[in-house]
């Protein structure tokens, strides 16, 4: 939003980012949401807690704060790889070039 952006784009946000509205809209729209909702949805049955009123994000979570599925052993850690890779000195990749040309 610092640069002028919004926090969402996609339909179907609205429980995922209700509750960040506020900061990109203000309170003042988003009592206006709450009032139109009240309106054509006096008996709160229409998406009830859905874009005015929603949970929290770390609230009412498909699978709950604590999931924590069952991850199975590997063979292979690619943790590190991004720190022990070198990058190829100029006279070994123009070598490289070189030899896939058929120059040497």
């Amino acid at each position: 939003m610092s640069y002028g952006g919004t926090l969402s784009g996609e339909h179907g946000d609205g429980q995922a980012r209700a509750e960040l509205l506020p900061k990109q809209f203000g309170e003042e729209i988003v009592d206006a949401f709450r009032e139109f909702k009240r309106i054509w949805d006096p008996d709160w049955k229409m998406n009830p807690g859905k874009i005015v009123d929603a949970y929290r994000l770390d609230e009412n979570l498909k699978l709950g704060a604590d999931y924590n599925p069952w991850r199975p052993p590997v063979k292979f850690s690619y943790s590190d790889t991004a720190t022990s890779r070198t990058r190829p000195s100029a006279a070994s990749a123009s070598a490289s070039a070189g030899s896939r040309t058929g120059r040497t």
